[in-house]
């Protein structure tokens, strides 16, 4: 099984929470598309690495996978935030989280103030 690991780490750069997704995508011919975006005053993405087939668009991280690629999702509150709960095509709060990607999917990290 080919795993995918994102991690989201909120950082105070505003008013308001801000976040960074760190991620590995794989090139296949069968792949879905995975958008993430962390939620809450002033939540955007400010970093990612050059690794990946991903790119930001209106604070949204998009990149593609494998069909069937199980990835890992956590997210790293900076102080004054936490984590709330997972929205979009995840749900729940269990953090970190793990789900198979078997089609497009839009996910979102929920964060509200301490």
């Amino acid at each position: 099984m080919k795993i995918l690991t994102l991690l989201i780490i909120a950082a105070a750069l505003t008013a308001g929470g801000s976040g960074a997704i760190l991620y590995y995508a794989m090139a296949s011919s069968q792949t879905h598309t995975v958008k993430a975006q962390v939620m809450g005053v002033g939540g955007r993405i400010i970093a990612i690495p050059d690794k990946g087939t991903g790119y930001i668009q209106n604070d949204t991280l998009t990149f593609q996978v494998e069909s069937g690629v199980n990835i890992n999702l956590q997210i790293i509150p900076d102080p004054g935030w936490r984590f709330s709960s997972w929205g979009g095509d995840l749900q729940g709060n269990v953090n970190p989280i793990s789900v198979i990607v078997n089609k497009d999917m839009y996910i979102t990290a929920n964060l509200v103030p301490k």
